[in-house]
């Protein structure tokens, strides 16, 4: 075959062309630091460098996810470990009442309780970020209420109650300064407000009420005055309006659970947050449901932890009623006026022709008496209450448990995803960059090849037809 002139230059173009083509893929391989700039050069490269970024990626918005849940419950940590301070200073109230003699005493430390209470409430008012910790999705609710409002209302309220916060105790009752009060066996479960309604009888079937083992009861609304208060039928329950307290007949008093449902209209600051504590409706029958409130973050494919907390968990509404009531009943108790009851004797038709100095005895006497009676009820009051902290102290511990074993897995997971990244991060940079002291090596080699080339074409350009004749 003739080989021309022609065709030894266009080789010659040729095959410098492709040394600059070599030449600068090395340039940029050493400016970037990248095997490659395009996928086209090298589609498997281009390929995992892709799944590689996606997973770093991913890992790196696991690696957020866990540093804000923690976070989250750090902060949330803060409730229970206030709650149960309050809880603890509580007990320590309790005994030291247990112990205290007089009434006035007792009523003192019930003052200091109900302070507490009130801070028990407040705490789960706490926030983080601007959005309220213990209130699951509605973040924008306060757990308990900001501002008094008389006009606020909710229907539905449905509450479930175990049947171990049945209290079987010796209910106290006064119907004036000068009568003796009436120590009443009773079995009562509290509810966290007062003043609430049920449908009245004959509704059937009442659509607020108590259920039962199965059953739906109308529940009765008496007055702490209604001298049958705490004396409810086999089959009845009554509600008592100023005490937020619902008797129990003799027939109800074992039952294992009971699904309470009421409506409330006036809620004052620092009651419990319908919306946040209970399934409710508000006054234009939109409805609340607090079941699946967890906030739920992302730490891996099918990796999900809830990270926060919900305040009917920590300050339960059972917890706030008991203390409530309890606080309420020591701090209303009164002893009889010595003069009323003095006057009442005088004016009793048996005591005609008794001496005032007699009638001052028999009044100091049944007022002697009257306080004995219900020193002896405030004291057990004081002995239950005990018992009652311990068993709200240990579900919160629970619960505080639970919050720390979520937050110790969360650290677990937060330290394999830092692993994680590495091994990532390394991988992708076996795939995508380029051996930079393997790439000056092959530069000078291409540089060389390159001048070499050069070199070789000029020689060629030079010759001329002269040369050939």
């Amino acid at each position: 075959m003739r080989i021309t002139n022609p065709m030894m230059s266009n080789k010659m173009t040729l095959n410098i062309n492709r040394n600059m083509t070599r030449l600068d893929n090395l340039y940029s391989q050493w400016a970037t630091g990248k095997k490659i700039q395009f996928p086209s050069e090298n589609p498997i490269v281009a390929s995992r460098a892709l799944k590689f970024r996606t997973t770093l990626g991913e890992n790196q918005q696991y690696q957020r996810n866990a540093a804000q849940g923690l976070s989250w419950m750090e902060v949330s940590e803060g409730g229970y470990d206030e709650t149960t301070k309050i809880l603890q200073k509580v007990r320590e109230l309790m005994v030291q009442g247990d112990g205290a003699e007089s009434m006035e005493d007792k009523q003192a430390i019930a003052t200091q309780v109900n302070s507490l209470l009130e801070q028990m409430g407040l705490s789960m008012n706490n926030t983080y970020t601007g959005r309220y910790l213990y209130s699951g999705y509605r973040t924008d609710e306060p757990g308990v209420i900001l501002k008094t409002d008389g006009t606020l209302s909710f229907t539905d309220i449905t509450q479930v109650i175990s049947g171990d916060n049945v209290e079987k105790i010796k209910a106290f009752q006064k119907f004036g300064d000068d009568d003796l009060p009436i120590i009443t066996d009773a079995s009562i479960i509290k509810l966290p407000y007062k003043n609430v309604d049920f449908d009245q009888p004959p509704i059937s079937p009442p659509r607020t009420g108590i259920t039962i083992s199965g059953t739906t009861y109308n529940v009765i609304e008496k007055s702490v005055n209604d001298i049958d208060a705490y004396k409810p039928g086999d089959n009845e329950v009554y509600y008592i309006e100023e005490t937020g307290e619902l008797v129990l007949g003799a027939n109800h008093a074992n039952a294992k659970e009971f699904t309470v449902v009421y409506d409330k209209t006036g809620f004052k600051e620092g009651d419990l947050n319908p919306k946040v504590y209970f399934d409710c409706k508000d006054s234009n029958g939109k409805a609340f449901n607090m079941n699946d409130q967890n906030m739920e973050y992302e730490f891996g494919v099918g990796t999900k932890i809830p990270v926060n907390s919900l305040a009917k968990d920590i300050v339960t509404a059972e917890m706030y009623a008991d203390i409530m009531s309890f606080c309420d009943t020591v701090l209303n108790t009164k002893i009889s006026d010595d003069s009323k009851v003095f006057e009442k004797l005088k004016n009793d038709p048996a005591n005609l022709g008794v001496s005032d100095d007699e009638l001052k005895t028999m009044a100091t006497r049944q007022i002697a008496e009257e306080k004995e009676r219900v020193e002896a009820t405030l004291q057990q009051k004081f002995s239950n209450m005990i018992a009652t902290v311990d068993k709200h102290a240990a579900a919160l511990s629970k619960g505080q448990t639970d919050l720390g074993a979520r937050e110790s897995r969360l650290e677990l997971i937060r330290n394999r995803l830092e692993v994680d990244e590495t091994a990532y991060t390394k991988l992708m940079s076996e795939n995508e960059d380029a051996d930079l002291v393997e790439v000056a090596t092959l530069l000078a080699n291409a540089e060389s090849i390159y001048q070499a080339s050069l070199q070789v074409g000029m020689s060629m350009i030079q010759t001329s037809l002269a040369n050939f004749l």
